[in-house]
């Protein structure tokens, strides 16, 4: 098998980092990594979709991967399994009052993320207070190596 990163070795993820707050990355990643229903609204899509099925290296996102969907597909946005599909912001008005609870919704092009899951936020924030506990720590045992214990 063909390691993932090499699929998408001309990328610039910097560039991707430039455009998109890391706040709004690190939510995208955490909803996939839950295995979540994402929907990536931009004008352009098909790019970060592509971006964030490779940050989850060194896992591989074994879903539904639609870097744009067609409006004549939404169907595709009723799938009981998780997906990250990318969408315009016009498919996106157009299905935007039919999405469920169990949707992760990032629109690129505003910065705003809409989840309808209680659960997910919870879990985000659980996600959040671990990482935030750990980092701490490092800058605990950093500092104390600084003033030689």
């Amino acid at each position: 098998m063909k390691d993932p990163r090499q699929l998408y070795a001309g990328y610039d993820f910097q560039l991707v980092f430039k455009l998109i707050d890391s706040h709004l990355i690190a939510k995208t990643l955490q909803a996939l990594l839950l295995e979540r229903k994402v929907i990536v609204v931009s004008e352009n899509p098909t790019y970060c979709v592509c971006i964030f099925s490779t940050l989850l290296y060194p896992f591989t996102w074994p879903f539904i991967n639609i870097p744009l969907l067609d409006e004549k597909m939404t169907g595709f946005l009723d799938a009981p399994m998780p997906y990250i599909i990318g969408v315009s912001p016009e498919t996106y008005q157009s299905i935007s009052h039919t999405l469920v609870d169990d949707q992760f919704v990032i629109n690129l092009d505003s910065g705003e993320i809409e989840m309808g899951d209680e659960d997910l936020l919870v879990e985000m924030k659980s996600i959040e207070s671990a990482l935030q506990r750990e980092n701490d720590r490092e800058d605990i045992m950093s500092h104390a190596d600084e003033v030689g214990f």
